[in-house]
């Protein structure tokens, strides 16, 4: 009998060898338009920042890279956004090669899913509903940048930023983020539902999908699981708490959202409190942000997503579940009854022990960080928080940071 796979070290080690191909890849000449190829430091961090969806460059992906390096990064997002294994499965299903129970747990693991028995048809749903959003969102994109750049440039952009917003990257090719779009509402919009679509889950997305073709049943929201309904209350409850400190806090900031009207306000603010939540791009400069709207931002990308999803960070769930029981607790309560559901201990527990060893990740990379960079402990904390929680925004100290800095950050990438 052979040995037992862990899927946590099969999982961990695909991303690995991902990272590794990308690094041989963006070494090579014909990836920069220098004609020299990327650095090993370089090449490694954005190996490890493209496949681990993060956005973080130490580089300027416009100018730096040729069309063959963007799409080594752009195929480095998607693989990291769907997962390495997700996509090889769905070609050994599309070939019918058969897999056994061992790589069905592994792809279970994967997933986040909590059977294996219909793990494969998932995969191909999965894969099948990602390159759809994609595609749409490209093909909206397109109906904007392709007037502005022109055919070739235009559909290269719509693509290369539909697959990175949606898998929550923040990779962008404007060398600005999106801030010369900060008052346009059309391009706001489409990122912002790639990113939150992205950012809910295979799971949610698909249980979204199945209750809206039920066309004999109506679409409606007691109707979910309790996983959906979890993740679907802390969306939106941190995306409203975000818009409104942004908002208020920047409000008259000339730096930010001061010179602004009030609905480019509103909209800037909106769109900074999604993007928050693990995509990294921007519409205003962050660095000029005020240090509490940091503060916020910082509290967001910890928080990050929903499970299952493109996005990182310690998951909107986890967050729930913990902020529920603390409200229990306060309430004399003992027992954790969420929606109707009791939820049991074990998962309150795991709930505490990811937010714990999160906490203690973030603190021993900061302090490792701070040993050998001179930028602000702010500053410094910010990217931390950026790279663990896969969110990719940045206030200037990533592309400062030095060989010994760029390790430390690409090994919180990664973990």
């Amino acid at each position: 009998m052979g040995k037992k796979r862990n899927p946590g070290v099969v999982i961990v080690g695909s991303f690995l060898c991902v990272a590794v191909i990308g690094i041989l890849l963006l070494s090579l000449p014909l990836m920069t338009t220098d004609g020299q190829g990327l650095g090993f430091s370089d090449a490694a961090f954005m190996a490890v920042s493209g496949s681990c969806i993060i956005g973080l460059t130490v580089i300027d992906v416009s100018a730096d890279l040729t069309f063959w390096g963007q799409l080594v990064l752009l195929i480095l997002i998607q693989t990291g956004g769907v997962g390495f294994m997700t996509l090889a499965t769905a070609v050994f299903a599309a070939l019918g090669i058969r897999m056994g129970f061992s790589y069905r747990n592994l792809m279970k693991e994967s997933l986040n899913h909590n059977t294996y028995y219909d793990i494969f048809s998932l995969t191909l749903t999965v894969v099948r509903y990602t390159f759809l959003i994609e595609g749409i969102g490209a093909l909206l994109l397109a109906l904007r940048f392709i007037p502005l750049f022109g055919w070739s440039k235009g559909l290269w952009y719509s693509i290369f930023h539909a697959v990175s917003a949606f898998n929550n990257a923040g990779f962008d090719l404007f060398g600005t983020s999106l801030e010369g779009f900060v008052g346009d509402w059309y391009i706001n919009i489409v990122f912002m539902l790639l990113i939150i679509i992205g950012g809910m889950g295979f799971v949610v997305i698909l249980e979204l999908m199945t209750q809206w073709r039920k066309k004999e049943e109506p679409f409606e929201f007691v109707r979910f699981s309790l996983h959906t309904k979890v993740v679907l209350i802390m969306t939106a409850l941190l995306l409203g708490v975000g818009t409104i400190a942004y908002l208020t806090i920047e409000f008259n900031s000339p730096a930010t959202l001061g010179t602004l009207p009030l609905d480019e306000k509103i909209l800037a603010a909106l769109f900074q409190s999604v993007t928050s939540r693990t995509a990294g791009f921007s519409t205003i400069v962050l660095g000029d942000m005020q240090d509490s709207s940091l503060l916020i931002m910082m509290f967001l990308m910890f928080i990050g997503g929903s499970p299952g999803s493109t996005s990182g960070g310690i998951k909107t769930t986890t967050f729930g579940i913990i902020l529920m029981a603390v409200y229990a607790v306060v309430r004399g309560r003992e027992e954790l009854v969420v929606l109707g559901r009791r939820i049991p201990i074990q998962t309150i527990l795991k709930s505490l022990a990811v937010i714990v060893v999160s906490m203690l990740l973030v603190l021993v990379s900061l302090i490792a960080l701070s040993l050998v960079e001179k930028a602000s402990l702010l500053q410094l904390a910010f990217e931390v928080i950026s790279a663990f929680s896969t969110t990719g925004a940045s206030i200037g100290a990533t592309t400062k940071l030095s060989v010994a800095g760029k390790f430390i950050l690409m090994i919180t990438m990664f973990l």
